[in-house]
């Protein structure tokens, strides 16, 4: 296909859902990746960590009932089978989105893609072979790529991404993490679940910079109290190995030495945008390297159009889906409704902490006049026949509109309560419409409706 109606280079969450959606108009599309379909997300993200999750989220219930009364020997695990188990489900689920390729005709190359000019891209294929093709339009989805800190460069042994920290063959006694992102934390949970003594190191003064201060305390202090240390305001000044790793870290007041058998450095990522031979084309980046769009997507080449993580933050899986779908109704001249800015963050700890809108910080730096309201989960009565009572829920409102500004849910199954709330405020509903909604009992649901109560003290299961 050498001139194809629409090229896309990445096949992962915004690639191939924007290829699957032109398909269905009738155009005829190219997608490359020179890495497996599916992109990070799929292979190396948010499928094999929430495997991991799920799996050893059954430690966590095997001493949660217990203390009923209900006794299991101590489990054993047979990690070439764990990892193979991990491995099935990525591939069951990248060839899934192979055969909507063959069924809509979307041609799949595995190819480098590089621009030669505005218009022509060259495609050195996987047998090194070149091929340059002239597409009518473009769509950059080559998402993002793990940072890396000098002095901390992974040797995959003793010093690891998440890439390798996935593949697990044996159990590390200590494992430190640096980072206290989304990644790292959820990667303490794995970890301290399978039974590692886990450090997380943070430069910041809370863990996920930039979420709701006091949500993410709350969670930092429900994942100390499982053993998990969490050292803030902290950086690493030198690692040094012999039997075991030295690691050297300066906190506020001293430097210490702490040892540790493994390291899993999470900071954060950057763009795919080098080696795409954008300098040949007249398409703006920015300081820190993501390409530069419009509200459309449209970079400043015409025709030319770039989604998902190399666009910015967030990062996250679903924009970059829902942005996919939008570029490719644009581009087949239908009519769609723009991308909403109001897009939930999910970070799947034990607790997990869903997020959507503005922090208390946030809001306040705005100058809403804002009102909020709490609600504890132990105050419901499924969080006990649950056996998990640690969490809260936290509202910020509009005073003068009761519309929602931000949402905060530390719960259970928080990224599947946070949807209504995403509706509601898509929608631009009032909280009435949440508390005049009967939520079914004995369900966590119900502490969403009492959070929206509690903003005007109408909460029934909380002294106000």
């Amino acid at each position: 296909m050498n001139n194809p109606d629409i090229f896309i280079i990445g096949a992962g969450p915004g690639g191939y859902v924007a290829a699957i959606r032109a398909a269905q108009f009738g155009k005829k599309v190219l997608i490359v990746d020179q890495d497996l379909i599916g992109g990070v997300c799929l292979n190396r993200g948010c499928i094999p960590t929430k495997s991991l999750l799920h799996y050893t989220a059954i430690f966590s219930e095997i001493n949660n009932v217990s203390r009923a009364g209900i006794k299991f020997n101590k489990p054993e695990i047979d990690f070439k089978t764990f990892n193979q188990q991990i491995q099935n489900i990525t591939l069951h689920l990248r060839k899934g989105i192979e055969f909507l390729f063959r069924t809509y005709g979307i041609e799949y190359l595995s190819a480098k893609a590089r621009f030669v000019n505005n218009n022509d891209v060259s495609l050195i294929l996987s047998d090194q072979t070149e091929q340059i093709i002239t597409p009518n339009i473009i769509v950059i989805a080559t998402g993002s790529k793990q940072s890396i800190i000098p002095g901390l460069e992974p040797d995959q042994k003793s010093i690891i991404t998440s890439d390798e920290a996935l593949i697990i063959n044996q159990m590390p006694s200590n494992l430190m993490i640096i980072g206290a992102g989304a990644i790292g934390l959820e990667f303490a949970t794995i970890y301290q679940r399978l039974g590692s003594k886990v450090t997380i190191i943070e430069i910041m003064d809370q863990i996920l910079p930039g979420t709701d201060t006091e949500t993410a305390k709350q969670l930092m202090n429900i994942m100390k109290k499982r053993g998990i240390d969490i050292k803030l305001k902290t950086k690493v000044l030198k690692i040094t190995q012999d039997s075991k790793i030295k690691v050297l870290l300066q906190t506020e007041t001293q430097e210490l030495v702490a040892d540790t058998d493994k390291i899993l450095v999470s900071v954060g990522r950057v763009p795919n945008t080098d080696n795409l031979g954008l300098e040949n084309t007249n398409i703006h980046l920015t300081d820190k390297k993501f390409i530069k769009v419009n509200d459309n997507y449209e970079t400043t080449q015409k025709n030319i159009y770039a989604i998902g993580d190399v666009i910015g933050q967030p990062l996250l899986a679903h924009k970059a889906m829902a942005q996919g779908v939008y570029i490719a109704e644009k581009i087949a001249g239908e009519k769609n409704e723009k991308v909403s800015n109001v897009i939930p963050n999910c970070i799947y700890t034990e607790p997990e902490l869903a997020s959507v809108g503005l922090s208390e910080e946030q809001a306040k730096s705005m100058n809403y006049d804002i009102i909020i309201s709490h609600f504890p989960l132990s105050a419901i009565g499924r969080t006990h026949t649950l056996g998990q009572i640690d969490g809260l829920i936290k509202v910020i409102a509009d005073k003068k509109t009761d519309q929602i500004l931000g949402f905060h849910i530390l719960a259970p199954d928080a990224s599947i309560l946070i949807n209504e709330i995403t509706l509601a405020m898509n929608s631009r509903l009032k909280l009435t419409s949440i508390i005049n909604t009967i939520h079914p009992h004995p369900t966590l649901s119900e502490a969403i409706q009492e959070a929206c109560a509690a903003v005007y003290k109408k909460a029934i299961h909380i002294k106000q």
